[in-house]
């Protein structure tokens, strides 16, 4: 049992991985610091006029599924680097849409999907 400063008392848990050095965390790599075409999901409708404003991805029609009555954005494109990626999901939280998914698609533009955005 520990306590904090206002004199509660807490049972303090131990994670699964504490002790462990860093050197034995498994290797994991994600390809978001890398140039590439992306796919990011948002709650919410999103205009066709908001390209410009997210680096030129480009904006599908949302979608709304039975299991989810709330519709839901895609937006497909190519992002030069980390920051623009950055940069693109600052301008979507800021503006309060909730983030489904980051997908990297590939290296190349020419893994953007044709007729599905």
């Amino acid at each position: 049992m520990a306590q904090n400063k206002f004199g509660e008392r807490h049972q303090i848990q131990t994670l699964p991985n504490a002790g462990m050095q860093r050197s034995e965390y498994p290797k994991m790599t994600y390809p978001f610091d890398r140039s590439g075409t992306y796919a990011i999901c948002v709650v919410g409708v999103l205009d066709k006029s908001w390209t410009d404003r997210l680096g030129g991805m480009t904006v599908s029609e949302p979608e709304v599924t039975p299991e989810n009555s709330s519709p839901v954005t895609r937006l497909v494109g190519w992002v030069p680097d980390q920051a623009a990626l950055a940069g693109i999901l600052n301008t979507l939280y800021e503006n309060h849409f909730a983030l489904l998914c980051v997908q990297y698609l590939g290296a190349s533009q020419s893994c953007i999907p044709s007729g599905k955005t």
